[in-house]
């Protein structure tokens, strides 16, 4: 190059270093501020003041409010413990989750086919909540092979048949059966059924039921069997009914015919009530010839036949008492026995009253100048105070 090319590249450059050093000590100057800003806040942390924090509003460790995030997150760790505490750290579930006993391959015990054929079953389980449903699983297989058991096993016999029939009376036309007890499940109806035979317990006419299905539709939870009596059995008196079972296992080709009596109260069974009231409370007795044991319940009405309290009798023998109390003297009361469905004609009563004859007081005159003896104010006093307590305020004239 001519020397006057070369000095004119030279000033070119120079003044191209220039500008870039323009810029360079701009961006130093910018760091230089950013630097000493953080600086002076590290300051002010170390001296004691206080950082403003973002907030956000937590959902379960703090009330849902906004609330600083240093806050909620030591609430977190708190809460976060407490919870490790109850479940076990991870290496504690791991463990745990690896106690199972119960594999994919194994057999159900309640039906057939292998563990893993049960819907929504997890054949290698890596969390509680699969594990805990596995587990779940495995009860339930275990509840239907119990319940299998229980129904099957070993109560298959005749003698194994308990059944308990409740009748009660609707009406003097009616009379309702209820049959619960235990009938093993290998039995159901015999051909033809069961036979029931009604009759009076002092005797008459006999109405005879066939073809009974107790099983089939009476039994445990099944509806109530109504009879609608007929041939001169009547409901207002004691019935008798005669059951004669029959059961039949299919399996074992057994038949199991037994012969139940149930006796039932008629609608005018109800026994004679012997009251004996006192000023505050009442003794009853009567003499149950009915069917025992057997509950019922005297029940105790004011006046007008509103039930103020019930007194439960559970009758075993033929002499039957009990008493109510609390009551207020010189009161009318209603006792009323009620036997299952049946409810006696209520008896009345009143308990009895203090006895109170006409009374007569003579007039005192006191003496202002000479108070001595009766005449004394206090002893006067205290013995009007006294008349008052056992007949009732008085009126000197």
């Amino acid at each position: 190059m001519q020397l006057s090319d070369y000095v004119l590249a030279i000033g070119n450059r120079v003044c191209t270093l220039i500008n870039q050093i323009t810029t360079i000590n701009a961006t130093l100057a910018n760091h230089e501020g950013r630097i000493t800003a953080n600086e002076e806040a590290i300051e002010v942390l170390e001296g004691g003041s206080t950082l403003t924090l973002p907030e956000i509003r937590p959902v379960c460790v703090l009330p849902p409010i906004l609330t600083s995030i240093d806050a909620v997150l030591e609430q977190l760790e708190i809460e976060f413990c407490g919870l490790q505490d109850l479940t076990g750290n991870p290496v504690d579930i791991t463990t745990a989750l690896q106690a199972a006993c119960v594999n994919a391959t194994d057999n159900k015990l309640g039906s057939p086919g292998l563990m893993n054929t049960i819907a929504g079953w997890v054949t290698t389980p890596l969390t509680l909540a699969q594990s805990v449903s596995n587990l779940w699983k495995t009860v339930c297989d275990l509840r239907d092979s119990v319940l299998f058991i229980q129904q099957n096993c070993c109560n298959t016999t005749c003698a194994d048949i308990d059944l308990i029939v409740t009748a009660t009376v609707v009406d003097a036309s009616q009379v309702r059966l209820d049959f619960n007890g235990t009938i093993p499940s290998n039995y159901e109806d015999g051909v033809g059924g069961a036979t029931l035979t009604l009759t009076n317990v002092g005797g008459g006419s006999i109405q005879t039921v066939n073809n009974v299905l107790i099983w089939a539709n009476h039994y445990d939870l099944g509806p109530p069997l109504f009879i609608s009596l007929a041939a001169g059995v009547t409901g207002a008196e004691d019935i008798n009914i005669n059951i004669a079972t029959n059961f039949f296992d299919s399996t074992n080709l057994q038949s199991c015919n037994e012969s139940l009596l149930v006796t039932t109260l008629g609608t005018n069974s109800c026994p004679t009530l012997i009251i004996t009231p006192n000023f505050f409370g009442v003794n009853f007795a009567f003499t149950w010839l009915g069917t025992t044991p057997i509950s019922m319940a005297m029940k105790l009405l004011n006046q007008t036949g509103q039930e103020i309290a019930s007194y439960p009798l559970n009758v075993i023998g033929s002499n039957v008492t009990g008493f109510f109390t609390n009551l207020l003297e010189g009161n009318t009361y209603q006792l009323q026995l009620e036997i299952g469905a049946v409810q006696c004609d209520p008896a009345l009563f009143n308990t009895l009253e203090f006895p109170c004859g006409i009374q007569t007081v003579t007039n005192v005159v006191p003496n202002y100048t000479n108070l001595t003896g009766d005449q004394d104010h206090e002893t006067i006093t205290a013995w009007i105070a006294e008349y008052d307590t056992y007949f009732g305020p008085i009126i000197l004239i």
